[in-house]
């Protein structure tokens, strides 16, 4: 299942802005010509009454600083 969605996060060392875009959930390692290896864990599928979400868990290196980071991601949907 490829995710054409981009998310977005913070590093939380030094505050880098990082973007990542069409993440493959079925790899457990996606490899970014910027960023390195990106590792997904944790994908899971919610519901509510007011919709639903999709999250999975990512570790990355930041491009900036180099600390390592690990970030939950959500894409949301409403009814």
């Amino acid at each position: 299942m490829k995710n054409s969605n981009k998310y977005q996060l913070t590093c939380s060392h030094c505050g880098e802005f990082i973007s990542l875009n069409n993440l493959s959930i079925n790899e457990n390692i996606v490899t970014d010509s910027t960023l390195g290896d990106i590792k997904i864990s944790n994908v899971y599928a919610g519901y509510g009454t007011t919709g639903s979400y999709k999250s999975m868990d990512v570790e990355l290196t930041c491009p900036r600083c180099h600390y390592t980071f690990k970030s939950t991601v959500s894409k949301n949907s409403n009814i």
